[in-house]
């Protein structure tokens, strides 16, 4: 077996570390309770507070190619989506039919999947204008 020695260096977040992400940039992004904190060459860059405990932390690349950050919210119903920078993207709020602890999130092509204790939630955008547009036509409003 070949063994393999690396440096290491330490980047002191001067706080607890509940969960952690890396960017394609090399940002790290941490979560403290209901903090994300950016990090970017060793040094903190952004700090944003969610509105509720976060849980997990993700990072997916949307259909336009940019990067995106899940926090799954404590919560069990949550969802915030940021940008690499930390800006909000989306809310989301979602039925938890299961009714379990949910303790991660990604995304991947189209849903949301949240893993849960004994299911996988799958969330879909829903089509707000083609929703009122049905409802519409289905009252006699045109």
């Amino acid at each position: 077996m070949l063994k393999i020695f690396f440096q290491v260096g330490i980047i002191n977040v001067n706080g607890r570390i509940n969960r952690m992400t890396v960017t394609h940039s090399t940002d790290i992004i941490i979560l403290n309770g209901t903090y994300l904190i950016s990090f970017r060459n060793g040094r903190k860059y952004r700090q944003m507070k969610l509105p509720i405990a976060g849980k997990s932390l993700s990072t997916f690349e949307d259909e336009s190619g940019s990067e995106r950050i899940i926090a799954l919210g404590r919560s069990n119903d949550a969802l915030f989506v940021f940008a690499d920078d930390l800006k909000p993207f989306e809310e989301i709020y979602y039925k938890n039919d299961a009714k379990e602890a949910c303790n991660f999130a990604i995304w991947h092509q189209k849903y949301y999947y949240v893993s849960c204790q004994s299911a996988i939630l799958q969330l879909s955008k829903v089509n707000l204008f083609k929703f009122l547009k049905i409802n519409l036509i289905l009252m006699n409003v045109t």
